[in-house]
Formats: C-alpha cells, sequence, structure tokens
C-alpha cells in the first residue's frame, strides 16, 4: 500500500465531503469546486507523508526492469490499449448514460444534490460516490471524455495494491507477484478501466481497507485504523452490492477497534465523515421514500419470487456462463436459441420469474455491463486449482492463522450472500470487487510454490493478459460496440451525432429547455450535450397539454418506447390529444426519438 494509493483514497474522500458541502451552501458550481481543490492541495502540502521526495529514476528503472518479464509487459500494453480506446471513443456504458450522467447534470444545474422528480428510479436510488468524483471532471472539461480517469488512475495502482494484499492474506509473496498482474487483466477491470462503470472500483477501495486494517493489528497506528475505515465506507457508498464486504473487514479490523478508546476526540471528528461517504445515506433515503433501504423495490423488474435457493443456483449458471464465454462468442445466437428452450420450457423455467431478464442468454462481445473476470482468468483460475490439489508435496506448513482464517471465510460468506440476494442477471459484472476477495482463498496451499516453477503454467498464464490484448485491439479497430437488445448481435455504436445534428439544423436556437419522455431502460445523457448548456425535465407522455403548459414546457423530445408503454402506438395518435408541430425524428441508441413543440 504506497503514497499513491492513500493519496487517491485521500483525493476520493475530499470530493465526497466537497460535494456535499457545496450543496449544502448551493455553489456546486466551477467556483466551488476551485476553491474547494485550492484547498485540498494546501491540506497536502501540509500532510507529511505526501511531501516526501519521489524518485523517479528509480520508479522508473524499476518499471523498465520489471518489462522484461511478457506477464509484466502485457500488463502495460493493456494499460496504454485502455488509454487509447478511452481517449478515441466517448463512454457508451448504458446505466452511465441513462441515469449516472444525467443525475450528476441535475445537480450540476439546481446548484446542489436534490432528490430528483423522476419516472425512473435509478436517479435516485443508487449511491453516490462515483458521481461525486465525476462531478468536477463535467464541471471542468464541460465533456464526459475524462469521466475514464475515475476508474483508470486505480488501475494503475492496483497491481501493486493486490501483491500487498494477497501477502498479507498469507499468500507467498512469489505466488502473489504472479496474481498480481494475472487478476488485473480480467475483463471486468480491463472493460470499466476505459468507461464509466462503477463495479471494478470497489475493488480498489476493498483492498486498501482490509489491507490497512491487517497492518494496523501490527503497527497500532490510529492512522491505519482511519485508512481503514474511510476505505470500506467509500467502497460501500460506490454501490451498496459492496455491504456484504464490511463482515471481513469487520472480522480483519476487529482486533484494532481498540485504539479509538485512546483516540476519542479523533474518532469523533473522523466517524461522521466515514459515515457521511459510506452507503448509509442512501439507505436512508432509500428507506423513507420506497420503504426499501436498496431502493430494489422501486425498480419496475423487482422480482415476485424471493426464493433464495433457486436464487443461488441461477447466479452459479450466470457466472460460470458468462466467465467462460470468450470475449468474442459468434455462436452466441445458437446458444441462445438453446438457452430459451431450457429457460422457458424445460427444468430451469422457474428461474424466469426471478432473474429480470435474459436469464443464460450470451451476447456476441462481452461488454462493461455483461463482463466478469473473464474467460481468460478462469481457465488460469481453474487449471491451478486442479493442479494444486492433484500434487502431493511434502512441505512445511506455516503457523495457523485464526485471525486470517476468519477473514477468508468472511469473504466467501460474503460472497454467498450476494448470490443469495441478486436478481440481475449482469451478476458476473456486480461482483467485482468479490473476485480478488475470494480468490486469495484459494491461493494459500503451499502446493503453489512448486506449480509456479511449472513451464505449461508460466506460458498459460500469459494467455489472459493476450487475450485481452486482442480483445481491445478489435474494439479500438471496429469502434466502441453497443448491444442490439432485439437480435442479440454486434452492431456499431450509434452515438449522438444524429441526435445534436437534428438539433443545430433548427430554424430557432438550439432549445436551452427541454421535457424528455423515456422508458427507464434507454439513453439520456445525449440530450444533455453540450454538458452546462441544456437542462431536462421529465414528463410522461400521459401528461396532459395543460400541465405541460404550467410547467413553461415547449419542447419536447419524446420516444417511441415511452409511447407505446403508455398506449399510443405513434406519434400522430399522441399528437392528436396534445396539439403541437413535429419538427422531426431521429434513431439513436437503438430507439426512435420524436422532437415536437407544442
Amino acid at each position: 500500500m504506497n503514497r499513491f494509493s492513500i493519496l487517491w483514497l485521500y483525493f476520493s474522500v475530499w470530493c465526497v465531503l466537497l460535494g456535499w458541502t457545496l450543496s449544502v451552501i448551493g455553489q456546486l458550481n466551477l467556483y466551488g469546486y476551485l476553491a474547494g481543490f485550492v484547498v485540498f492541495l494546501v491540506s497536502l502540502y501540509l500532510t507529511p507523508v505526501f511531501r516526501r521526495e519521489i524518485k523517479i529514476a528509480k520508479e522508473i528503472g524499476r518499471i523498465y526492469r520489471r518489462l522484461r518479464h511478457p506477464l509484466v509487459a502485457s500488463y502495460y500494453f493493456l494499460v496504454i490499449l485502455i488509454f487509447i480506446s478511452a481517449i478515441f471513443y466517448r463512454p457508451d456504458q448504458v446505466d452511465g448514460l441513462s441515469y449516472r450522467i444525467p443525475r450528476i447534470m441535475q445537480w450540476i444545474m439546481a446548484g446542489k444534490w436534490h432528490w430528483i422528480n423522476s419516472y425512473d428510479p435509478r436517479l435516485n436510488n443508487h449511491a453516490f460516490n462515483f458521481e461525486w468524483l465525476a462531478v468536477p471532471i463535467l464541471l471542468i472539461s464541460k465533456s464526459d471524455r475524462l469521466l475514464f480517469l475515475i476508474n483508470f488512475i486505480p488501475y494503475l495502482l492496483l497491481p501493486g495494491l493486490v501483491f500487498s494484499f494477497l501477502k498479507a492474506l498469507a499468500v507467498s509473496p512469489r505466488v502473489a507477484w504472479y496474481w498480481m498482474w494475472i487478476l488485473p487483466s480480467g475483463l471486468c477491470f480491463i472493460l470499466q478501466t476505459r468507461g464509466i462503470g462503477d463495479d471494478a472500483i470497489g475493488a480498489f477501495y476493498v483492498c486498501i481497507a482490509i489491507l490497512a486494517a491487517i497492518k494496523c493489528k501490527e503497527s497500532r497506528s490510529i492512522y491505519d485504523l482511519f485508512i481503514s475505515i474511510a476505505s470500506i465506507s467509500f467502497a460501500t457508498g460506490i454501490k451498496q452490492t459492496m455491504v456484504p464486504l464490511l463482515l471481513p473487514w469487520a472480522i480483519a479490523v476487529f482486533p484494532s477497534l481498540v485504539l479509538i478508546r485512546y483516540h476519542k476526540w479523533k474518532s469523533i471528528l473522523f466517524l461522521p465523515i466515514c459515515v457521511l461517504i459510506s452507503a448509509f445515506p442512501i439507505s436512508y433515503l432509500n428507506k423513507i421514500h420506497y420503504g426499501d433501504w436498496t431502493g430494489l423495490a422501486s425498480m419496475p423488474w423487482a422480482p415476485q419470487n424471493h426464493e433464495l435457493g433457486l436464487k443461488l443456483i441461477g447466479n452459479l449458471y450466470l457466472i460460470i456462463g458468462q466467465n467462460l464465454q470468450p470475449p468474442l462468442f459468434p455462436w452466441a445466437t445458437n446458444w441462445n436459441i438453446f438457452a430459451i428452450i431450457i429457460v422457458y420450457t424445460g427444468p430451469l423455467h422457474v428461474l424466469n420469474d426471478i432473474f429480470e431478464s435474459r436469464f443464460l442468454l450470451l451476447y456476441t462481445t462481452q461488454d462493461d455491463q455483461t463482463a466478469g473476470i473473464g474467460m481468460g482468468v478462469t481457465i488460469v483460475l481453474i487449471y491451478t486449482l486442479i493442479r494444486v490439489w492433484r500434487m502431493r508435496q511434502n512441505v512445511i506448513q506455516k503457523a495457523f492463522d485464526w485471525h486470517l482464517f476468519w477473514i477468508h471465510v468472511a469473504a466467501w460468506v460474503a460472497f454467498t450472500v450476494v448470490l443469495l440476494s441478486s436478481s440481475l442477471v449482469q451478476i458476473s459484472r456486480l461482483i467485482s470487487p468479490y473476485y480478488i476477495v475470494i480468490v486469495a482463498r484459494l491461493l494459500l496451499s503451499p502446493n503453489h510454490l512448486y506449480l509456479i516453477r511449472s513451464k505449461h503454467w508460466k506460458l498459460l498464464v500469459i494467455f489472459p493478459p493476450y487475450l485481452a490484448i486482442l480483445f481491445l485491439l478489435f474494439q479500438i479497430g471496429v469502434g466502441p460496440s453497443s448491444i442490439d437488445k432485439s437480435q442479440l448481435i454486434y452492431v456499431r455504436a450509434r452515438d449522438n451525432t444524429s441526435i445534436n445534428t437534428f438539433l443545430a439544423t433548427l430554424d430557432s436556437p438550439e432549445p436551452a429547455h427541454v421535457a424528455l419522455a423515456r422508458k427507464w431502460w434507454e439513453v439520456e445523457a445525449p440530450f444533455w450535450q453540450p454538458y452546462g448548456k441544456r437542462s431536462v425535465e421529465y414528463i410522461r407522455p400521459t401528461d396532459s397539454i395543460e400541465t405541460l403548459h404550467e410547467r413553461h414546457l415547449t419542447f419536447i423530445i419524446i420516444s417511441l418506447n415511452s409511447l407505446n408503454e403508455c398506449g399510443y402506438p405513434s406519434i400522430r395518435a399522441w399528437l392528436n390529444s396534445h396539439p403541437g408541430r413535429l419538427l422531426g425524428s431521429a434513431d439513436a441508441y437503438n430507439s426512435q426519438w420524436y422532437f415536437v413543440t407544442i
């Protein structure tokens, strides 16, 4: 756990605290953030740990020596490809474009955080921390191009952090060295690093939290304890799916909690900050507004069947299938026909009532919505476990550590809790923060020290990063991917060019305030561009013309899907009850959009 990891954690916490502070005073704007970052830089200068000299030449020399190993060279080549992909192409993650960026823009236009009046519950019921990191980037750059840095910077620090984490959990340093490069080559980390996904980034904060807790047991430092508490709090504040990871962290930190007694005043000042950056605020608000701390009760696809055993079986099927799927899978159509027969007419039909949709269906290419750790890492892990299990080496066992043992057990219990509670088909993506934590237990056998000497194993471990490199080269060549939900085929992404081009050709100036009617899963971010120049207000197609006039809404953007949902077969049918003029239409992001003035 180096200074750069702690610095990024400090910056992350500062962004959240600054966002809430500026919201309270109604100054969530560029000037508020510039003033806040000046204070941040001053605090860095006054903090001794960040003032120590960084020997750049020594660090560059260390990287150069490492590059001689093909496993290390492949990682840095992956970093270059991720950066190129992120710079050349706009973010295309559906969740980010449909609710993550829109909720940020709603806060910015209002000058503060607020509960958004919308028919899409995701604008309100998801945790806030990722968005608080993104607010200053959107304010300063007026673009979503640089949002990838939120994932990219932690990814640069991930290998060293994984090494320290595995080593602290009793994995042999030589074994940990190999896996510090293997695990970050998982597809969930790579594909989300170049975009605006908020799942894989949690692994960075969880590793810091548990690592600092174990370190604190030996150092007896209150600062290590504070780092651990802040990191796990921030992780849960990114996404509530990380809340079960509080269990292994609690066991790791328990022996050090006595330090709070000797630093009461520091703890009294610090712990409320951790509550603010944790999942507590969103859980409390969800409980008030939806009667459910997770917010899932507000979702349109909320499952009616809560059979835990069936959820466990279904999630195991999904994890195995999604993590063994090749990055490019041209046989997806044949597989999906088989899966539909099994799910709808076969013995697995009961699972269709539990999971949201598309159970067991695969796409011809993996993206940051569906990818787990990936086929490459999964194959290496399965091969490793089989070889280690078949070995019969007479080795000296290490002294048994009950504390570490229960941390490993708790990690698997937390993983099981997620499998018993999730009804989402993207489970392999949602458990991205869990992969590193649960794999640590599988690497404890002393037989791993013998296996890493094998030439066959050394050749196999190069497979995951090189597979990821080929996949990234393919995606950079053909452009960012999107999924045609109806045909389940790979298509080139449709960006917002048609939408902005249409708005630019209007006789009147581009509207500064628009009303938007869409279904909850449809993309919204393009209608906010250029960021900061336009505001969006939400309506339903069933709202009367009098209601729209009372709200002073004259420019309407409405999707065909939202019209069909409310019983209107076409835009003409809607215009019969809402007198207005149809300006035109645009086809973007697998939706048909109409532009109307009333």
